[in-house]
């Protein structure tokens, strides 16, 4: 029995599963520069473009919408599009 084509399609999700853990990443370095103030990954979820943040207190969540269009060109320049931070 061959089993190639089961590890092509797996592949698929392989690459979309490391490329949005790459751009969680990016996500969370970029913000935490800008507010100094360091986030944790569970934290910080990705839906449609959006980033949804939750567990963080509200003095936190002040000041990265103080930085947000700053986060925005950062996150642009290294490539990666978000829509919104929630």
């Amino acid at each position: 029995m061959d089993f190639n084509h089961i590890d092509l399609y797996l592949e698929k999700f392989k690459k979309i599963l490391s490329q949005t853990s790459f751009q969680k990443e990016t996500i969370l370095s970029v913000i935490s520069e800008e507010i100094k103030f360091e986030l944790k990954s569970e934290n910080l979820k990705i839906k449609k473009n959006i980033v949804i943040l939750s567990g963080v207190s509200p003095i936190v969540k002040n000041e990265i919408f103080l930085h947000k269009e700053k986060i925005f060109n950062r996150l642009k320049d290294v490539g990666v599009n978000i829509s919104d931070i929630r």
